[in-house]
Protein backbone atom coordinates (compact mmCIF):
# COMPACT_ATOMS: atom_id res chain seq x y z
CA UNK A 1 0.00 0.00 0.00
CA UNK A 2 3.05 2.36 0.19
CA UNK A 3 2.55 3.30 -3.17
CA UNK A 4 -0.97 4.23 -2.77
CA UNK A 5 0.63 6.69 0.11
CA UNK A 6 3.23 8.72 -2.26
CA UNK A 7 -0.30 8.85 -4.83
CA UNK A 8 -0.52 12.06 -2.54
CA UNK A 9 2.31 14.27 -0.92
CA UNK A 10 0.45 17.02 0.28
CA UNK A 11 0.83 15.67 3.66
CA UNK A 12 0.65 19.49 5.82
CA UNK A 13 -2.46 20.55 7.24
CA UNK A 14 -4.50 23.47 5.46
CA UNK A 15 -4.52 25.46 9.08
CA UNK A 16 -0.28 25.57 8.76
CA UNK A 17 -0.20 27.37 5.49
CA UNK A 18 1.01 30.34 7.86
CA UNK A 19 4.39 28.25 7.79
CA UNK A 20 5.07 29.29 4.40
CA UNK A 21 8.32 31.20 3.46
CA UNK A 22 7.58 34.64 3.21
CA UNK A 23 8.44 34.79 -0.54
CA UNK A 24 5.58 32.22 -0.83
CA UNK A 25 3.35 34.41 1.40
CA UNK A 26 4.14 37.86 -0.82
CA UNK A 27 3.22 35.76 -4.13
CA UNK A 28 0.12 34.66 -2.55
CA UNK A 29 -0.95 37.84 -1.39
CA UNK A 30 -0.16 39.78 -5.25
CA UNK A 31 -2.23 36.97 -6.91
CA UNK A 32 -5.32 37.27 -4.01
CA UNK A 33 -5.29 41.28 -4.11
CA UNK A 34 -6.05 41.42 -7.84
CA UNK A 35 -9.72 40.08 -7.36
CA UNK A 36 -12.71 42.55 -7.21
CA UNK A 37 -14.92 39.90 -6.18
CA UNK A 38 -15.16 36.39 -4.62
CA UNK A 39 -13.15 33.64 -5.93
CA UNK A 40 -15.14 30.89 -7.74
CA UNK A 41 -14.70 27.34 -8.63
CA UNK A 42 -17.25 25.89 -11.02
CA UNK A 43 -16.12 22.33 -10.84
CA UNK A 44 -15.76 20.38 -7.39
CA UNK A 45 -16.35 16.68 -7.44
CA UNK A 46 -18.27 15.63 -4.14
CA UNK A 47 -17.81 11.72 -2.72
CA UNK A 48 -20.66 9.90 -1.53
CA UNK A 49 -20.51 6.23 -0.54
CA UNK A 50 -22.72 3.83 0.36
CA UNK A 51 -21.83 3.22 4.05
CA UNK A 52 -23.09 6.57 4.63
CA UNK A 53 -26.66 5.72 4.16
CA UNK A 54 -27.42 9.01 2.27
CA UNK A 55 -28.20 7.30 -1.15
CA UNK A 56 -24.88 7.72 -2.71
CA UNK A 57 -22.52 5.13 -3.99
CA UNK A 58 -19.71 4.22 -5.95
CA UNK A 59 -19.81 1.25 -7.94
CA UNK A 60 -18.24 -1.97 -6.46
CA UNK A 61 -15.86 -2.44 -9.29
CA UNK A 62 -14.14 0.83 -8.21
CA UNK A 63 -13.46 -1.05 -4.69
CA UNK A 64 -12.44 -4.15 -5.54
CA UNK A 65 -8.50 -5.62 -6.91
CA UNK A 66 -10.87 -7.74 -9.43
CA UNK A 67 -10.76 -3.95 -11.77
CA UNK A 68 -6.97 -2.56 -10.83
CA UNK A 69 -6.87 0.55 -13.14
CA UNK A 70 -10.55 1.45 -11.30
CA UNK A 71 -9.12 0.24 -8.16
CA UNK A 72 -6.55 2.24 -7.74
CA UNK A 73 -8.38 5.52 -9.21
CA UNK A 74 -10.71 5.00 -6.28
CA UNK A 75 -7.83 4.91 -3.73
CA UNK A 76 -6.43 8.05 -5.49
CA UNK A 77 -9.72 10.06 -4.89
CA UNK A 78 -9.82 8.62 -1.72
CA UNK A 79 -6.72 9.56 -0.32
CA UNK A 80 -7.31 12.91 -2.25
CA UNK A 81 -9.65 13.62 0.38
CA UNK A 82 -8.19 12.33 3.29
CA UNK A 83 -10.72 9.64 3.76
CA UNK A 84 -9.86 7.30 6.46
CA UNK A 85 -12.66 5.33 7.07
CA UNK A 86 -15.68 4.55 4.94
CA UNK A 87 -18.57 4.45 7.37
CA UNK A 88 -17.61 8.03 7.74
CA UNK A 89 -16.42 9.03 4.18
CA UNK A 90 -18.94 11.63 3.42
CA UNK A 91 -18.46 14.09 6.27
CA UNK A 92 -14.18 13.47 6.33
CA UNK A 93 -14.13 14.50 3.08
CA UNK A 94 -16.61 17.50 3.36
CA UNK A 95 -14.63 18.49 6.62
CA UNK A 96 -11.43 18.35 4.56
CA UNK A 97 -12.60 20.27 1.78
CA UNK A 98 -14.08 22.96 4.01
CA UNK A 99 -10.57 24.06 5.86
CA UNK A 100 -8.59 24.18 2.72
CA UNK A 101 -11.63 26.76 1.31
CA UNK A 102 -11.63 28.06 4.85
CA UNK A 103 -7.19 28.47 4.59
CA UNK A 104 -6.96 30.01 1.33
CA UNK A 105 -6.95 33.49 2.04
CA UNK A 106 -9.86 35.06 0.08
CA UNK A 107 -13.94 34.65 -0.17
CA UNK A 108 -14.58 32.33 -2.27
CA UNK A 109 -17.43 30.44 -3.73
CA UNK A 110 -17.34 26.98 -4.97
CA UNK A 111 -19.48 25.48 -7.14
CA UNK A 112 -20.90 21.73 -5.79
CA UNK A 113 -21.34 18.97 -8.23
CA UNK A 114 -23.98 15.95 -8.22
CA UNK A 115 -23.64 13.50 -10.48
CA UNK A 116 -26.34 11.22 -11.53
CA UNK A 117 -26.75 7.56 -12.62
CA UNK A 118 -26.86 5.80 -16.04
CA UNK A 119 -30.39 5.55 -17.99
CA UNK A 120 -31.39 3.69 -20.56
CA UNK A 121 -33.46 4.34 -23.30
CA UNK A 122 -36.53 3.44 -21.85
CA UNK A 123 -35.73 5.61 -18.80
CA UNK A 124 -34.80 3.07 -16.23
CA UNK A 125 -31.09 3.61 -14.16
CA UNK A 126 -28.73 1.01 -14.37
CA UNK A 127 -26.70 0.86 -10.95
CA UNK A 128 -24.05 -1.56 -12.95
CA UNK A 129 -23.48 1.16 -15.57
CA UNK A 130 -23.00 3.84 -13.02
CA UNK A 131 -19.34 4.63 -12.01
CA UNK A 132 -20.92 6.44 -9.21
CA UNK A 133 -23.85 8.57 -7.76
CA UNK A 134 -23.63 11.74 -5.46
CA UNK A 135 -27.46 12.85 -5.41
CA UNK A 136 -29.17 16.11 -6.02
CA UNK A 137 -30.46 15.84 -2.20
CA UNK A 138 -27.39 15.43 -1.01
CA UNK A 139 -25.65 18.52 -2.70
CA UNK A 140 -28.84 20.54 -1.70
CA UNK A 141 -28.25 19.83 1.67
CA UNK A 142 -24.33 20.33 1.94
CA UNK A 143 -25.14 23.87 0.30
CA UNK A 144 -27.53 24.75 3.10
CA UNK A 145 -25.41 23.59 5.50
CA UNK A 146 -22.53 25.67 4.01
CA UNK A 147 -24.54 28.98 2.27
CA UNK A 148 -21.46 31.38 2.47
CA UNK A 149 -19.14 28.50 -0.19
CA UNK A 150 -20.97 26.04 -1.69
CA UNK A 151 -23.46 27.09 -4.65
CA UNK A 152 -25.02 23.29 -5.58
CA UNK A 153 -25.00 21.84 -9.01
CA UNK A 154 -27.68 19.28 -9.50
CA UNK A 155 -27.10 16.43 -12.24
CA UNK A 156 -30.47 15.46 -14.35
CA UNK A 157 -29.81 12.57 -16.90
CA UNK A 158 -32.57 13.33 -19.59
CA UNK A 159 -33.28 10.27 -19.97
CA UNK A 160 -35.00 9.94 -16.49
CA UNK A 161 -38.30 9.69 -16.44
CA UNK A 162 -38.99 12.85 -13.80
CA UNK A 163 -36.44 14.75 -15.17
CA UNK A 164 -38.57 17.53 -16.42
CA UNK A 165 -40.03 17.38 -12.70
CA UNK A 166 -36.17 17.10 -11.41
CA UNK A 167 -35.39 19.80 -13.17
CA UNK A 168 -38.43 22.20 -12.19
CA UNK A 169 -38.05 21.10 -8.31
CA UNK A 170 -34.81 22.52 -7.91
CA UNK A 171 -35.29 25.29 -10.14
CA UNK A 172 -37.86 26.76 -7.85
CA UNK A 173 -35.57 25.97 -4.78
CA UNK A 174 -33.70 28.38 -6.41
CA UNK A 175 -30.95 26.14 -8.33
CA UNK A 176 -29.64 27.40 -11.40
CA UNK A 177 -26.80 24.60 -12.75
CA UNK A 178 -27.15 20.99 -14.37
CA UNK A 179 -23.82 18.84 -14.45
CA UNK A 180 -23.55 16.42 -17.05
CA UNK A 181 -20.85 13.98 -17.79
CA UNK A 182 -22.52 12.55 -21.60
CA UNK A 183 -19.16 10.02 -21.56
CA UNK A 184 -20.34 8.14 -18.80
CA UNK A 185 -24.00 8.52 -18.51
CA UNK A 186 -24.71 7.52 -22.00
CA UNK A 187 -26.23 9.88 -24.02
CA UNK A 188 -25.62 12.00 -26.69
CA UNK A 189 -26.51 16.24 -25.99
CA UNK A 190 -27.76 16.34 -29.33
CA UNK A 191 -30.47 13.93 -28.89
CA UNK A 192 -33.89 15.74 -30.28
CA UNK A 193 -35.76 13.81 -27.73
CA UNK A 194 -34.50 16.19 -24.89
CA UNK A 195 -36.05 19.27 -26.67
CA UNK A 196 -38.65 19.27 -23.66
CA UNK A 197 -35.60 19.20 -21.12
CA UNK A 198 -33.34 22.40 -22.90
CA UNK A 199 -37.22 24.55 -22.67
CA UNK A 200 -37.57 23.57 -19.25
CA UNK A 201 -33.73 24.61 -18.84
CA UNK A 202 -34.02 27.93 -20.57
CA UNK A 203 -37.49 28.96 -18.91
CA UNK A 204 -35.84 28.99 -15.47
CA UNK A 205 -32.46 30.44 -16.74
CA UNK A 206 -30.95 27.39 -15.65
CA UNK A 207 -27.11 26.65 -16.82
CA UNK A 208 -25.66 23.38 -17.82
CA UNK A 209 -22.03 22.33 -17.18
CA UNK A 210 -21.30 19.26 -19.66
CA UNK A 211 -18.53 17.50 -19.68
CA UNK A 212 -16.51 18.35 -22.92
CA UNK A 213 -13.56 16.18 -25.13
CA UNK A 214 -12.19 12.40 -24.09
CA UNK A 215 -13.05 11.46 -20.44
CA UNK A 216 -9.92 9.75 -18.48
CA UNK A 217 -11.61 10.05 -14.96
CA UNK A 218 -14.70 7.34 -15.36
CA UNK A 219 -14.95 4.32 -17.52
CA UNK A 220 -16.46 5.84 -20.93
CA UNK A 221 -15.20 3.37 -23.27
CA UNK A 222 -18.17 3.35 -25.55
CA UNK A 223 -19.85 6.63 -25.08
CA UNK A 224 -16.33 8.80 -25.19
CA UNK A 225 -18.19 10.37 -28.69
CA UNK A 226 -20.95 12.30 -26.91
CA UNK A 227 -17.98 14.31 -25.47
CA UNK A 228 -18.16 15.93 -28.94
CA UNK A 229 -18.30 19.89 -27.54
CA UNK A 230 -20.00 20.37 -31.28
CA UNK A 231 -22.65 17.86 -29.87
CA UNK A 232 -23.52 20.80 -27.40
CA UNK A 233 -25.31 22.80 -30.69
CA UNK A 234 -28.47 21.53 -29.81
CA UNK A 235 -29.05 22.79 -26.46
CA UNK A 236 -27.40 26.17 -27.32
CA UNK A 237 -29.77 26.26 -30.21
CA UNK A 238 -32.66 25.96 -27.78
CA UNK A 239 -31.18 28.94 -25.52
CA UNK A 240 -29.64 27.24 -22.71
CA UNK A 241 -26.20 28.62 -21.83
CA UNK A 242 -23.99 26.24 -21.66
CA UNK A 243 -19.80 26.12 -19.98
CA UNK A 244 -18.21 23.27 -21.98
CA UNK A 245 -15.83 21.69 -19.09
CA UNK A 246 -12.17 21.67 -19.55
CA UNK A 247 -12.82 23.41 -22.69
CA UNK A 248 -12.51 20.38 -24.91
CA UNK A 249 -8.45 20.16 -23.98
CA UNK A 250 -8.19 16.38 -24.21
CA UNK A 251 -8.91 13.84 -27.01
CA UNK A 252 -10.13 14.20 -30.82
CA UNK A 253 -13.57 14.13 -31.89
CA UNK A 254 -14.95 13.55 -35.31
CA UNK A 255 -15.99 17.09 -37.20
CA UNK A 256 -19.19 16.66 -37.70
CA UNK A 257 -19.66 20.65 -39.32
CA UNK A 258 -18.08 18.64 -42.14
CA UNK A 259 -18.78 15.75 -44.56
CA UNK A 260 -15.50 14.25 -43.98
CA UNK A 261 -15.52 12.11 -41.05
CA UNK A 262 -12.28 13.55 -40.01
CA UNK A 263 -11.35 13.41 -36.11
CA UNK A 264 -9.54 16.62 -35.32
CA UNK A 265 -8.40 17.95 -31.62
CA UNK A 266 -11.88 18.57 -29.48
CA UNK A 267 -10.65 22.05 -28.09
CA UNK A 268 -10.46 23.19 -32.20
CA UNK A 269 -13.99 22.90 -32.16
CA UNK A 270 -15.02 24.32 -28.93
CA UNK A 271 -12.49 27.65 -29.83
CA UNK A 272 -15.20 27.31 -33.42
CA UNK A 273 -18.02 27.46 -31.47
CA UNK A 274 -16.74 29.84 -29.14
CA UNK A 275 -15.48 32.20 -32.42
CA UNK A 276 -19.17 32.10 -33.66
CA UNK A 277 -21.26 34.88 -33.14
CA UNK A 278 -24.52 33.35 -32.45
CA UNK A 279 -23.45 31.57 -29.19
CA UNK A 280 -21.85 34.81 -27.44
CA UNK A 281 -23.46 34.84 -24.09
CA UNK A 282 -24.77 31.37 -24.26
CA UNK A 283 -21.14 29.33 -24.57
CA UNK A 284 -18.87 29.64 -22.18
CA UNK A 285 -15.81 27.46 -20.98
CA UNK A 286 -14.13 26.25 -17.73
CA UNK A 287 -10.28 25.49 -17.48
CA UNK A 288 -10.79 22.99 -15.13
CA UNK A 289 -7.74 20.16 -15.70
CA UNK A 290 -6.00 22.51 -17.97
CA UNK A 291 -3.27 22.05 -16.00
CA UNK A 292 -2.91 18.74 -15.01
CA UNK A 293 0.15 16.38 -16.80
CA UNK A 294 -2.38 14.82 -19.55
CA UNK A 295 -2.67 18.39 -21.27
CA UNK A 296 -0.41 19.48 -24.61
CA UNK A 297 1.75 22.76 -24.25
CA UNK A 298 0.36 23.97 -27.28
CA UNK A 299 -3.61 23.66 -26.19
CA UNK A 300 -2.51 25.52 -23.22
CA UNK A 301 -0.67 28.63 -24.62
CA UNK A 302 -3.95 28.91 -27.03
CA UNK A 303 -6.29 29.11 -24.05
CA UNK A 304 -4.01 31.62 -22.56
CA UNK A 305 -3.52 33.71 -25.74
CA UNK A 306 -7.03 34.04 -26.63
CA UNK A 307 -7.36 37.18 -24.68
CA UNK A 308 -10.24 38.04 -26.25
CA UNK A 309 -12.45 35.00 -24.72
CA UNK A 310 -10.91 35.28 -21.31
CA UNK A 311 -14.31 36.95 -20.10
CA UNK A 312 -16.48 33.71 -21.62
CA UNK A 313 -14.38 31.02 -19.64
CA UNK A 314 -14.49 30.43 -15.96
CA UNK A 315 -12.55 28.47 -13.54
CA UNK A 316 -12.39 25.36 -12.33
CA UNK A 317 -10.20 22.91 -10.10
CA UNK A 318 -11.78 19.54 -10.53
CA UNK A 319 -11.30 18.90 -7.08
CA UNK A 320 -10.03 16.21 -6.05
CA UNK A 321 -7.82 15.98 -8.87
CA UNK A 322 -5.61 19.01 -8.13
CA UNK A 323 -4.68 16.76 -4.75
CA UNK A 324 -3.12 14.09 -6.20
CA UNK A 325 0.59 14.33 -6.73
CA UNK A 326 0.62 12.11 -9.65
CA UNK A 327 -1.58 14.39 -11.83
CA UNK A 328 0.68 17.18 -10.96
CA UNK A 329 3.69 17.75 -12.86
CA UNK A 330 5.60 21.02 -12.20
CA UNK A 331 8.75 20.26 -13.86
CA UNK A 332 7.01 19.97 -17.25
CA UNK A 333 5.87 23.50 -16.73
CA UNK A 334 9.10 24.57 -15.59
CA UNK A 335 11.28 22.88 -17.90
CA UNK A 336 8.64 24.69 -21.07
CA UNK A 337 9.40 28.07 -19.84
CA UNK A 338 5.66 28.41 -18.54
CA UNK A 339 6.88 28.64 -14.87
CA UNK A 340 10.10 29.69 -13.25
CA UNK A 341 12.33 27.63 -11.18
CA UNK A 342 11.62 29.52 -8.52
CA UNK A 343 7.70 29.78 -8.73
CA UNK A 344 7.70 25.99 -9.15
CA UNK A 345 9.60 26.22 -5.35
CA UNK A 346 6.65 28.00 -4.17
CA UNK A 347 4.15 26.27 -5.53
CA UNK A 348 5.36 23.10 -3.86
CA UNK A 349 5.39 24.77 -0.60
CA UNK A 350 1.48 25.52 -1.11
CA UNK A 351 0.82 22.01 -2.63
CA UNK A 352 1.97 20.90 0.95
CA UNK A 353 -0.19 22.50 2.93
CA UNK A 354 -3.86 23.14 0.22
CA UNK A 355 -4.40 22.22 -2.83
CA UNK A 356 -7.03 24.43 -3.51
CA UNK A 357 -5.27 27.03 -3.20
CA UNK A 358 -2.36 25.58 -5.52
CA UNK A 359 -4.65 24.77 -7.84
CA UNK A 360 -5.20 28.87 -8.56
CA UNK A 361 -1.99 29.86 -7.87
CA UNK A 362 -0.70 27.57 -10.87
CA UNK A 363 -3.32 29.11 -12.92
CA UNK A 364 -2.31 32.42 -12.34
CA UNK A 365 1.28 32.11 -12.43
CA UNK A 366 1.32 29.54 -15.72
CA UNK A 367 2.73 31.85 -18.63
CA UNK A 368 2.79 31.75 -22.46
CA UNK A 369 6.43 31.40 -22.89
CA UNK A 370 5.98 32.72 -26.47
CA UNK A 371 4.27 36.04 -25.93
CA UNK A 372 3.79 36.60 -21.59
CA UNK A 373 0.24 36.19 -21.45
CA UNK A 374 -1.42 35.00 -18.93
CA UNK A 375 -5.20 33.83 -17.55
CA UNK A 376 -6.92 37.18 -17.02
CA UNK A 377 -7.97 38.06 -13.21
CA UNK A 378 -11.81 37.89 -14.82
CA UNK A 379 -11.71 33.83 -14.94
CA UNK A 380 -11.48 33.01 -11.37
CA UNK A 381 -14.50 35.58 -10.17
CA UNK A 382 -16.66 35.38 -13.62
CA UNK A 383 -20.29 34.65 -11.85
CA UNK A 384 -22.67 33.99 -15.14
CA UNK A 385 -25.71 34.71 -13.49
CA UNK A 386 -25.23 38.19 -12.44
CA UNK A 387 -22.44 39.39 -15.18
CA UNK A 388 -24.44 40.56 -18.53
CA UNK A 389 -21.24 39.06 -20.49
Amino acid sequence: MEIFKRIITNTGYPEDIKNISKKTKDMLQKIQNDLDGDFRDYHNHIVGVKESNNGNFVNAEMRSWRHPIKKTMFLAYKNAGKIKTFDNADKEYIDYFVRMINNMGMSSKFYILGFDKYYDANGKSDNSMTEFYVSNEYIYKLSKEFPNIFIPVISVNPRREDAIDELAKYAELGVRYVKWLPNSMGFSPADKNFKKYYETMAKFGMILLSHTGYEAAVDAAEFQKFGNPLLLRYPLNCGVKVIAAHCATEGKDIDLDSQSNERIESYKLFIRMMDEDKYNGLLYGDISALTLRNRKLNVIKEIISRKDLHHRLVNGSDYPLPAINILIHLNYFSNSGFITKDEKKMLKEVFKYNPLLFDYALKRLITNPDNGDKFSPIIFQNDLLHNSQ
